[in-house]
């Protein structure tokens, strides 16, 4: 799997900006870079909003939901009309939020775990969406979704329009307040895709979701799990990954939300043991959380990208706990703590009752 990732922001810099936005200015010098970076470039679809489509297609659960399976990709620019995007680096305002998603799922043909096929026909069956969260300065472009395609989830992935590294202006951390309803957006717009892409509505069940959110989109998908302002009752597990401020939404604003007042969301934290920005609000976040929750340390690694010997295992554990908690596979908790468990280089903590 190829790197796609860079080194990122400290925690307390992001923390700042999240609760003191004039300080932008002086420090977006230092706040380059943090999430993936990308390899290679698409071209996205036609602009849609509030297409439908027709497509009655049925389909069964296949035999081996598991995978491996042909990765297949495509390209969507959905357009959410409601809402605004705001003048930056001295662009107007826009009237509404463009969001340029990428979406990988199980496809027909030979398994490749390192080759996506554009517009390759998806298997039958249903597969549960997992949606990966960028983080500041970054790209969408990720290889945890030809893992996740791969092991049997549609993985999408949004390039939102004023954090990732190629916005115009230079990238702003203030626009993340905006991103969980982004994340909405696109999951509605998930039942109702273009014509041409309709073949894939029916290997869809975008009604139980999950998360992966990077650096500062980990605290992204910490607050759409926990927080009463930002939550998804679709939600229903979540990967923090090298981040993990619980509350950075809320310091700009949203202090009249609550944290944990709803049904609990299982959660995975992963880090790497020499990531030197984040842990302190990290192991807060993890010891605040409710059961079922589960902690990953990297033991060497730094911040994202992990890089080997780390990646495959955070990749692998990411699996397990998404087959045991959005397709119900009561074995992958143990196949969690097999792979979750590496002498010297990864270890487990757990609290599942």
């Amino acid at each position: 799997m190829r790197p796609r990732n860079r080194p990122t922001m400290p925690r307390e810099v992001i923390a700042r900006l999240m609760a003191a936005t004039t300080i932008i200015a002086v420090t977006t010098a230092a706040l380059m870079g943090c999430g993936s970076s990308k390899t290679t470039s698409t071209t996205p679809g036609p602009t849609i909003g509030t297409s439908t489509s027709t497509s009655t297609t049925t389909t069964t659960t296949p035999a081996n939901r598991n995978g491996p399976f042909a990765i297949g990709r495509r390209d969507e620019v959905f357009v959410d009309l409601t809402r605004k995007t705001a003048a930056n680096g001295g662009l107007p305002e826009r009237p509404s939020r463009t969001l340029e998603t990428i979406i990988e799922y199980p496809a027909r043909g030979t398994p490749d775990p390192k080759v996506e096929t554009k517009n390759a026909a998806p298997v039958a069956g249903t597969f549960p969406v997992v949606l990966f969260v960028h983080g500041f300065s970054a790209h969408a472009d990720n290889p945890y979704l030809h893992y996740l395609a791969a092991a049997g989830f549609v993985a999408v992935s949004i390039k939102f329009p004023l954090t990732n590294t190629d916005t115009p202006g230079g990238p702003t951390p203030t626009d993340t307040f905006n991103e969980p309803a982004d994340v909405k957006f696109v999951l509605s717009q998930l039942a109702h895709l273009p014509a041409r892409d309709a073949d894939l509505e029916p290997i869809i069940d975008a009604g139980r979701v999950g998360l992966i959110g990077q650096s500062l989109g980990a605290d992204v998908v910490l607050d759409m799990a926990y927080h009463s302002n930002y939550r998804d009752p679709r939600v229903a597990a979540v990967v923090p990954m090298a981040g993990g401020c619980v509350g950075c939404l809320q310091s700009a604003g949203e202090a009249n939300g609550r944290y944990y007042a709803g049904p609990a969301v299982p959660v995975l934290f992963i880090h790497g043991t020499l990531d030197t920005y984040f842990p302190a609000p990290a192991a807060q976040a993890y010891a605040q959380a409710p059961a079922p929750k589960f902690r990953l340390d990297l033991i060497g690694a730094h911040h994202v990208q992990f890089g080997p010997p780390w990646e495959p295992i955070a990749a692998h554990a990411t699996i397990d706990f998404f087959d045991h908690f959005l397709k119900n596979d009561a074995a992958a908790l143990h196949k969690l703590n097999a792979d979750a468990n590496v002498p010297s280089t990864a270890h487990l903590q757990q609290t599942t009752g």
